[in-house]
């Protein structure tokens, strides 16, 4: 059967998908939901599935064939059966694009963005799966490389209130970070009641390495000395941070020690109520995800200007060559 002629039926559609972390746990009620929206794309030698300088339109997750995958001017690997082309920056709104040029012949199954968007947009177990995963996986890139997870920290600014903090100060203080820069005023004040303001004394243990991170400390006031034996790690937060946040929102264990080096105040708040906020406003949600997909695209950018690979590509699968 000549490639071009080749259909993929629902059930091989469902196999192809569990390949890809990011999509392979859903639910099979909601992978399949996700499997029906796509379709079959072919693509010649040289031909390209995208190009840079182009938003990402689509995500194209690969059946047959090699693909050559390049950002600016660093090359970035070639994507073979089981990659999802174009997942991060898709996720990632990212305006720059990449190159994705068959080498081969290639077989994929094309998910459009638009539909993507609506997927998200009204099914949240959805988008809470992509969160917690895509999450996961900057976690895992922090362990593989640090130095370029700290290059690529947003610098937050916070306001310099002194504690305790009334509502509308709470609620000017998250406004300054993202995700909430774009949250509607009654959602800020709702996500504000929820959360929990906490002092700590000097040496106060927040958390240990395989704690539970079920809770976000937003740093308000004061110093927290973070270690972990990973080399470069480096984490200095400062107010503004939401310490734990990753864990938190991957349901994961504290991967690095905390401890409060000066008088410290935060506010405290478990995952739910993130959740809540991001089922009730969905802008919001995506908002948090572009942030963590672009910080992904920007350590791997890093990480192979440096000459090495990463063995960890969210949404790519685990199949790109070098």
């Amino acid at each position: 059967m000549r490639a071009e002629d080749r259909r993929v039926g629902q059930m091989e559609r469902l196999l192809h998908m569990r390949t890809l972390p990011i999509l392979g746990t859903l639910s099979p009620e909601d992978l399949g939901l996700v499997a029906e929206q796509a379709r079959t794309r072919v693509f010649q030698e040289g031909e390209r599935l995208l190009r840079q300088g182009e938003p990402i339109a689509a995500v194209h997750i690969m059946i047959e064939g090699r693909v050559h995958l390049q950002r600016g001017e660093q090359a970035l690997g070639h994507a073979t059966p089981g990659a999802g082309v174009g997942g991060l920056g898709y996720l990632a709104r990212d305006p720059k694009g990449i190159d994705a040029v068959a080498e081969t012949e290639v077989v994929a199954l094309e998910l459009d963005g638009d539909t993507l968007d609506e997927i998200l947009e009204d099914r949240f177990p959805v988008l809470r799966h992509v969160l917690r995963e895509t999450t996961r996986g900057l976690i895992d890139l922090w362990h593989e490389a640090p130095r370029e997870c700290l290059a690529s920290q947003t610098r937050m600014s916070a306001p310099g209130f002194t504690s305790p903090l009334d509502l509308v100060q709470r609620m000017l203080f998250l406004r300054e970070g993202l995700p909430f820069t774009r949250a509607s005023t009654s959602a800020l004040a709702d996500l504000s009641r929820g959360l929990v303001e906490l002092t700590f004394e000097p040496g106060t243990v927040l958390w240990r390495r395989g704690d539970p991170g079920r809770q976000v400390q937003m740093l308000v006031d004061g110093t927290v000395a973070c270690s972990s034996p990973i080399e470069g790690f480096g984490l200095q937060p400062e107010p503004g941070y939401p310490l734990g946040g990753l864990e938190a929102v991957a349901g994961a264990r504290r991967w690095y020690d905390a401890v409060c080096e000066s008088p410290v105040v935060t506010l405290s708040g478990n995952a739910e109520i993130l959740f809540d906020l991001f089922e009730d406003n969905s802008d919001v949600a995506l908002a948090y995800l572009a942030q963590i997909a672009r910080v992904h695209l920007d350590v791997l950018e890093r990480i192979a200007a440096s000459g090495r690979q990463s063995s960890l590509l969210p949404f790519f699968g685990g199949n790109l060559e070098g």
